[in-house]
């Protein structure tokens, strides 16, 4: 638990230190570097998914009827696998590790990308637990690494450009995570209809809370969802098991956390300047978010992957947020919830990351 403490504080104190841009750069290198450290040497415990993953990888060889041997992965998943394993080595935890780090090298193009400041979207990135989570979601976070390098198409004013944007988006999620199929509905943010409703601030925050209701609705859902039998087929076996299991799930989304979720979400809509290029989308991804997660999260606290995707961006518009000279207030706010969020997960222990144990330490 204590080297997570440490880790974050060092990469708070750096961020809200005043520095110059190419120090703040390299600092975010550095720490980076250390999460990858930490990330690549992480002993077989530190995780709740790796002896599931464990035993896919072991049976997997370059002969698909190995593939998917004790839990259904992806046939690109697969694939990636049978050729490491080929070519570099056949130690799980060196492919484990070397998938961290890959996640490190996308997350560093992630933040060059946007430029709302590297060591503040680091510290946002960190809080929200895209790293500690990464420790178990290897599939999904794996598909987001590679997903990453789709995102100036999607901001491309090219011919093309979205069409090979929800292309690859539906290529990357049939062929390494389903759930992230759903990012090729991004480009909806550009519809003028959609974009018009984008700017009206008032509007969106109520709806974001309307999402709430989704707590009393539950049968509804479920019940609505039943219906779309042929959607849950298509994300494959583990989500249909999912579904099959929600209506009497004993956990499900924290009615506490949605709440919190949603202000936070609705505050992000608030406080996002609209004279921000990129307005709209982070508006749009924040709102699909928050949907997201509060209609699915109700039936099973499994399905909050789905809106893991989305929430990728709720890391640059807090950054953007943050980067404000005024809205003090609303500023400690934002930094209180993301170390609320950090402190809990650590405490908590979810995805059974404490204790924290290195391979070359032990």
């Amino acid at each position: 638990m204590l080297v997570y403490f440490i880790v974050y504080i060092f990469v708070m104190a750096m961020t809200f230190r005043k520095n110059d841009s190419s120090s703040d750069k390299g600092k975010c290198i550095f720490f980076l570097f250390f999460l990858g450290f930490l990330g690549y040497f992480r002993c077989f415990d530190v995780g709740a998914d790796n002896i599931v993953y464990s035993l896919n990888f072991n049976m997997t060889t370059m002969n698909p009827n190995s593939f998917s041997a004790y839990t259904e992965f992806e046939i690109g998943f697969s694939y990636v696998i049978a050729f490491f394993k080929r070519i570099i080595s056949t130690d799980y935890l060196t492919f484990m590790g070397a998938l961290y780090v890959f996640w490190m090298i996308s997350f560093y193009r992630f933040t060059s990308f946007f430029k709302e400041g590297y060591m503040l979207t680091l510290f946002v990135g960190i809080s929200l637990l895209y790293f500690t989570h990464s420790y178990n979601a290897m599939r999904q976070t794996f598909a987001l690494s590679l997903y990453i390098y789709t995102l100036p198409l999607l901001f491309s004013t090219k011919k093309y450009s979205l069409s090979l944007y929800i292309g690859l988006c539906i290529l990357i999620g049939m062929l390494f995570h389903r759930t992230l199929i759903i990012l090729g509905l991004l480009p909806l943010y550009r519809l003028p209809i959609i974009e018009k409703i984008l700017y009206k601030k008032k509007l969106l925050v109520c709806l974001t809370f309307m999402s709430l209701l989704a707590f009393v609705l539950k049968g509804s859902i479920y019940s609505l969802l039943s219906k779309a039998s042929i959607f849950l087929d298509l994300l494959g076996e583990r989500y249909s098991e999912y579904y099959e299991v929600a209506e009497n799930a004993e956990k499900t989304a924290s009615i506490f956390s949605a709440i919190l979720d949603t202000f936070i979400v609705s505050l992000c809509i608030w406080l996002l300047p609209i004279k921000h290029k990129y307005y709209t989308f982070f508006v749009f991804s924040l709102f699909c978010g928050i949907f997201c997660q509060n209609l699915l999260g109700v039936l099973s606290a499994l399905f909050l992957r789905v809106s893991m995707n989305f929430f990728l961006f709720e890391i640059i518009a807090i950054a953007i947020i943050l980067n404000e000279k005024k809205l003090s207030m609303c500023k400690i706010i934002l930094v209180a919830y993301c170390i609320l969020i950090f402190v809990k997960a650590i405490v908590k222990n979810f995805d059974d990351i404490v204790p924290y144990t290195n391979q070359l330490f032990v």
